[in-house]
């Protein structure tokens, strides 16, 4: 009986162990979108003579994406700064997880030469563009260069030519026509690799009749182009050295970090500054996702002043008010508004 009862409850024990990693474990076809860091921008860019003061903090704000078993779906429906997206709203059809933060990555070094611009546009410092290459941005599934290339490869030759522009790119495909070899050099991992692929067309990915249509050729991949910004004196060139985040939106914190360290005084005045916004060469700020869980985060790490662009301001400015913060959240829609919003904050 001792023997049966001990089986009994061994069983019990056994058959809860499994539900809980079910619960916990089991694959989901969501994405989670959380509060993710508040950090500092400071550190992350070095430049040869920095005018910023030692105490001034600009954090940047990120998402953080989680991939849920069960349980954590079914409570992401009761938290107001989660998103729950399913996953091909997230990635891009036949993209890997490493693949998408490969894109994520190229994504965020256009956005710091895009930083790095603006800021010498708005502090005056003469600079110019130097071209290090042309990488993939993303793969397009069904297109021939599907399963061949990946993000983040960088292209040195189409058919003999180099390839230095996305331009050249563009121009070197441009007479092919569908059933065309093409025959590719790229660099992965700072290895070369020939890859020979054929054009196919793009008709083929939609549902219209494609035996009476046009042809459309091509090889499936978005180019671009890396770019080094190059100030006419070196004392004013700016390094940005980021580990873990891609993407676009901390393009206006990088801007304003830049702006400080090459003009006198502190920009923050005292405050502690968070932003996002993703920002272009001319300094025009526009929308990016996931405002709730960026406001979140900043709050979370005690700013006081929240720069975000105006797209956002609504959900943004509704969101501090329901976590009760007290943060000052403040839209802008250009580099320069955004320079103008700290100038007229009173100093601490």
């Amino acid at each position: 009986m001792n023997g049966k009862l001990w089986m009994m409850r061994a069983g019990t024990l056994l058959a809860g162990v499994l539900l809980t990693g079910l619960l916990l474990f089991a694959p989901t076809p969501y994405v989670i979108y959380k509060p993710g860091l508040a950090t500092d921008v400071g550190p992350m860019v070095e430049l040869a003579e920095s005018m910023v003061a030692e105490d001034s903090v600009m954090m940047l704000v990120t998402v953080r994406q989680t991939y849920p078993g069960p349980a954590e779906y079914v409570l992401s429906l009761f938290r107001g700064d989660w998103d729950v997206y399913r996953k091909e709203q997230v990635f891009r059809e036949g993209e890997t997880r490493k693949d998408y933060l490969s894109r994520q990555s190229v994504i965020m070094q256009s956005s710091q030469s895009n930083a790095i611009q603006a800021a010498y546009g708005a502090a005056g410092v003469p600079y110019d563009i130097v071209h290090e290459g042309v990488y993939v941005a993303q793969v397009i599934a069904g297109m021939p260069a599907h399963g061949v290339l990946k993000a983040g490869d960088r292209l040195v030759e189409i058919d003999g030519n180099p390839v230095g522009k996305s331009e050249d790119v563009f121009a070197l495909l441009a007479d092919k026509r569908v059933g065309d070899p093409v025959a590719m050099a790229v660099e992965r991992d700072d290895e070369r690799m020939e890859v020979e692929l054929t054009v196919g067309d793009f008709n083929r990915l939609s549902d219209q009749d494609t035996d009476s249509a046009e042809p459309r050729p091509g090889i499936g991949i978005q180019p671009a182009d890396r770019l080094s910004v190059e100030p006419a004196d070196p004392a004013h060139r700016v390094k940005i050295r980021v580990d873990g985040i891609g993407g676009p939106s901390a393009g206006l914190m990088f801007a304003l970090e830049i702006y400080d360290q090459l003009t006198e005084g502190d920009l923050t005045r005292g405050y502690r500054l968070a932003g996002t916004g993703e920002i272009d060469p001319e300094g025009n700020v526009s929308a990016i996702g996931g405002v709730r869980q960026k406001v979140s985060a900043a709050n979370r790490e005690g700013a006081e002043v929240f720069l975000v662009p105006e797209a956002n301001y609504g959900e943004a400015k509704h969101w501090a008010e329901r976590i009760g913060s007290d943060m000052l959240v403040v839209k802008v829609g250009s580099l320069g508004e955004a320079l103008d919003v700290l100038a007229g904050l009173p100093a601490k």
